[in-house]
């Protein structure tokens, strides 16, 4: 008895096709030829529409080329395949924020936390996001917290430093820069 039948051999053959053609995409991405990317990209989506990386990349080229929405329709197609995965809703949720919709990235990224709170990509994140929203005093907070875990983080101190700045406070946020970044 044959397992999977000609049509599953032919989505076999397709997706080990697909790896040459994602290595070029990131290539086009490296080399900011975002329209190019996408081009590439669009045909891999047709073969493989719920593959992660092809989501992702896709994300990433609409991004570049200020598509936002768009990309934030490729990167809620990559999370759906894996929900839990903290880099893709760090990534979902700046993606969200890219398109206006702030409460709902930080509510987001705030759950990812609580379920991954070691998770520095998610961390970083949320600084920025709250921070590029003048939310400085939840930015700082949250910038504490993960330092409290990685002490010299440089990306969360530089985060810190520019909060308190912001806040008024730039003889003690250039002094923490000094003390914990440079």
């Amino acid at each position: 008895r044959r397992v999977g039948g000609p049509l599953r051999r032919a989505n076999v053959v397709a997706m080990a096709d697909i790896t040459p053609k994602l290595r070029h995409a990131q290539d086009l991405l490296d080399r900011g030829q975002f329209a190019a990317a996408k081009e590439t990209l669009q045909r891999l989506v047709r073969v493989a529409p719920k593959d992660r990386n092809v989501n992702v990349l896709m994300r990433h080229a609409l991004t570049r080329l200020g598509q936002h929405p768009q990309a934030l329709y490729f990167c809620e197609q990559a999370l759906a395949a894996a929900p839990s995965d903290p880099d893709l809703i760090a990534l979902t949720a700046i993606s969200l924020g890219d398109c206006g919709q702030i409460d709902r990235a930080i509510q987001m990224l705030e759950k990812s936390l609580e379920a991954n709170p070691t998770h520095m990509t998610t961390r970083i994140a949320l600084a920025r996001l709250l921070g590029g929203h003048q939310r400085f005093v939840e930015c700082l907070k949250c910038c504490v917290d993960g330092l409290k875990q990685s002490p010299n983080h440089p990306v969360l101190g530089a985060l810190y430093a520019a909060g308190m700045i912001q806040m008024g406070h730039a003889d003690e946020g250039v002094m923490f820069m000094r003390k914990n970044v440079l």
